[in-house]
């Protein structure tokens, strides 16, 4: 008996390797499965590489579509002119003279005039790549130390990589749904959620939390905490979701408190 267990031990062929098509249609269909299987391989460059690219050119993509409104692009020019001159009221304080705002306010016109062209496209599709990739690697880092010291995980950078990068297709969805709804009502929006049509003040608490009820980002941190899960072999998902969406809602409300109260930082504040 002991024989024959062993012979067909041998005879089993190893289960086979998900490609990474098959890694995209499995995120939507069966997550959990997918992410267990993918942690029995090693970690491909394609797996976390191809995302971000795909995420970034959906960003790129969607600066095209939506600039390609009038209305919006009016709109976003508006927006920039009235950053530029709170930028200037600081700097004023600050004791810069007259004549080299007024020429720092010359190239920023210059700059404001290129929103939506053909080169003003080209250039800004070029930082998106450049700031793109450090934020993934940033937000990477802070997933492999809270995960691999804070709950004493067995997770790889790689690995983490490829949880970080193969949700991403889920965020590059939802930033071309925003860019269609967007096109559709010649209204620029910053995301699928809550706060959409709210005429709430910018600096507001609520609008922040309203702004956080958006399904598809929702679903995406989710199966960040199970891929995490899922390669950290724990027997529960619930630990890594519960600590992938407080990272995110706390990063969140600490950032928003930072842009309204420090002053060289309100001028991040959207």
């Amino acid at each position: 008996m002991s024989e024959e267990n062993d012979l067909q031990t041998e005879n089993e062929e190893p289960e086979d390797k998900q490609s990474h098509t098959d890694k995209i249609i499995s995120l939507v269909s069966e997550p959990g499965a997918m992410f267990a299987k993918a942690a029995k391989y090693p970690i491909e460059t394609i797996d976390w590489l191809l995302p971000v690219v795909v995420i970034l050119l959906a960003t790129i993509l969607s600066s095209i579509l939506v600039l390609s409104v009038p209305e919006i692009k009016m709109e976003v020019k508006q927006k920039a002119r009235t950053q530029m001159e709170k930028r200037f009221e600081e700097q004023m304080k600050k004791g810069t003279s007259a004549d080299e705002i007024a020429r720092a306010r010359d190239i920023g016109e210059k700059q404001i005039d290129y929103i939506g062209s053909p080169v003003g496209l080209a250039f800004q599709a070029i930082p998106i790549f450049i700031v793109g990739f450090i934020i993934f690697f940033v937000i990477t880092g802070f997933y492999f130390v809270l995960f691999k010291y804070g709950f004493k995980a067995e997770l790889g950078f790689k690995q983490v990589m490829f949880v970080n990068g193969i949700v991403g297709y889920i965020s590059a969805v939802n930033i071309l749904i925003v860019a269609v709804i967007s096109l559709i009502l010649k209204k620029s929006f910053t995301g699928l959620n809550a706060a959409m049509f709210s005429e709430a003040d910018p600096k507001s608490f609520g609008l922040l939390l309203l702004s956080k009820l958006d399904p598809l980002t929702i679903i995406a941190y989710v199966l960040m905490g199970v891929g995490f899960a899922k390669f950290a072999k724990a027997e529960k998902s619930t630990n890594y979701i519960a600590g992938v969406i407080i990272s995110w809602l706390g990063i969140s409300i600490l950032w928003f408190f930072l842009v309204n109260n420090v002053p060289f930082l309100m001028l991040f504040r959207g």
